[in-house]
C-alpha cells in the first residue's frame, strides 16, 4: 500500500511489516488526519492525499478503517454488522441441508402467527418471506463489547474481527501508541503480522523506535526514513 501526501515521498506500508508515520508539525498532522477522514467518508476526493494498492489502484474509502478513538471503538457499526450478517447468511445458504432446516423453521413460525391472526375479525397483511439477514436483525445479533476491557485487548479484538470479516481491510491507527507500553506495542505488531493485516500507525510525536519502519516529517517538513 502507498499513502501519498502531496509534496512528500510515498509512505509504503504492508501486511508483513509494521510502519509508523510521524508528522511532527501540528498543522500538517491535523490536515492529514482530516483529509484521511474526508477521503474515507467520500466527502472530498482530491490529489492532496490518496491511498493506492500494490497495483497503484485507488483504495476506496470503505476499504479503510481509520481508528481515531480506540477507547470508544464501535464493534457494531452498521457497515460491520451488515458484513457479519451477509457472511452468516451466505454460509447458511451454501449448506443446503441447514438452509432447508431454516426455511422449515420459519414456515412453522409463520403458521403460528397466521393461526393467531385468524382469531381476529380483521384482515392483516404481513411479509412472511423472512430472510436470514432479517431474522438476524430480529434477534438483534451483535458483537459482545465488554466495557471494562483494556485498550490493548480492544485493539486485538478489532484486528481479529476485521481480519475475519473483512480480510482486505486497511487499518490506520492515529495516536494509538500513547495508550500502550512497549510490550503491548510489540505484541500488537506481532499479531498484525500474524493476521497479515495491512496497517499504518500515524503519530504526532513518538520517541520509542522499536519494531517499526519509520517515516518522519519534522517541523521543517524535512523527511527521514528509518
Amino acid at each position: 500500500m502507498k499513502l501519498q501526501i502531496i509534496g512528500f515521498e510515498d509512505i509504503i506500508f504492508t501486511n508483513i511489516e509494521n510502519t509508523l508515520l510521524i508528522i511532527e508539525n501540528h498543522k500538517l498532522f491535523s490536515k492529514v488526519i482530516l483529509s484521511l477522514s474526508n477521503y474515507i467518508d467520500n466527502i472530498s476526493i482530491n490529489d492532496e492525499i490518496i491511498i493506492l494498492d500494490n497495483l497503484d489502484n485507488i483504495v476506496k474509502g470503505n476499504q479503510i478503517n481509520l481508528i481515531l478513538d480506540p477507547i470508544h471503538f464501535n464493534f457494531n457499526d452498521r457497515f460491520l454488522l451488515t458484513k457479519i450478517y451477509s457472511k452468516i447468511s451466505q454460509s447458511i445458504i451454501n449448506q443446503q441441508d441447514i438452509y432447508e432446516i431454516f426455511n422449515t423453521y420459519i414456515s412453522s413460525l409463520n403458521n403460528i402467527i397466521i393461526n393467531e391472526l385468524n382469531d381476529f375479525n380483521f384482515n392483516f397483511s404481513a411479509n412472511y418471506d423472512l430472510s436470514i439477514i432479517s431474522y438476524l436483525k430480529c434477534l438483534n445479533v451483535k458483537v459482545e463489547d465488554i466495557k471494562n476491557k483494556s485498550i490493548f485487548d480492544k485493539i486485538l479484538d478489532c484486528i481479529d474481527l476485521y481480519s475475519e470479516i473483512l480480510p482486505n481491510q486497511v487499518f490506520i491507527f492515529v495516536c494509538l501508541l500513547q495508550y500502550l507500553d512497549d510490550k503491548q506495542i510489540e505484541e500488537i505488531n506481532k499479531y498484525i503480522c500474524y493476521k497479515k493485516v495491512c496497517c499504518l500507525f500515524i503519530e504526532n510525536e513518538y520517541n520509542r523506535s522499536k519494531n517499526f519502519k519509520k517515516y518522519i516529517i519534522d517541523n521543517e517538513f524535512c523527511e527521514q526514513i528509518y
